[in-house]
């Protein structure tokens, strides 16, 4: 996560509900990967009164995440060389896909985990039905955020997920689908979404995967 590849973190700045559901139970350190502007962060000290802290490449997002939370660091994530321990909880929120080598990535990251700990990791899903409109119609669009970051480097499905859970070592315990009929987070259509969660084809409508992870029993 390097600011040459232009990972704009005020572009995942709010507060994260799906994330924060998907917490197990009270963590005590907390290590937010892309931080961003320290909302998430701040929400997980309201909540649990835990020790958070955060890596993220923009100084600016980190000048203020470090008057929400405990400590912040600037870091790439590509160059990541680990020195940190005894969290019991890693967010990576919309992070790895960023990333040149996501596995590797989270291999490093996860070497800060307590052994006991969990990982909450969330990823876009280019198997969006968005996703086939546009190459059919001949279109890759370039935006801000969303499945179409024009940031991202590496993209994935539930299915290269699973595969990427497994080969850092981790069992997955929950699966969260954040479901979006188009995308346009805010609107109102996507209301209609959630009646695809129900359907043999909700992968086409998933927009987003949340998930959590733990070690690997083989591990």
């Amino acid at each position: 996560m390097t600011e040459s590849q232009g990972f704009r973190s005020d572009s995942y700045s709010d507060s994260r509900t799906d994330i924060l559901r998907m917490i197990p139970q009270k963590p005590y350190r907390v290590l937010d990967v892309g931080c961003s502007t320290g909302n998430l962060g701040k929400s997980i000290k309201i909540k649990y009164n835990s020790y958070v802290l955060g890596l993220d490449s923009d100084l600016d997002s980190l000048s203020e995440a470090k008057s929400k939370i405990d400590d912040v660091f600037q870091v790439d994530l590509d160059k990541f060389e680990n020195s940190l321990s005894d969290f019991d909880l890693i967010i990576c929120a919309d992070v790895l896909e960023h990333t040149k080598y996501p596995a590797n990535v989270l291999s490093e990251i996860s070497k800060c985990l307590t052994p006991e700990g969990s990982i909450i990791i969330s990823l876009p899903n280019v198997q969006h039905w968005t996703v086939f409109l546009n190459l059919l119609l001949g279109k890759w669009p370039e935006r801000d955020r969303g499945i179409f970051d024009y940031t991202h480097l590496r993209f994935f499905t539930l299915n290269s997920i699973i595969s990427l859970s497994s080969k850092c070592g981790f069992r997955i315990i929950k699966i969260s689908r954040n479901f979006r009929l188009i995308d346009r987070p805010f609107h109102s259509l996507n209301k209609l979404s959630i009646i695809f969660k129900f359907l043999p084809l909700k992968n086409f409508f998933t927009y987003q995967y949340v998930v959590l992870l733990s070690r690997s029993q083989t591990c």
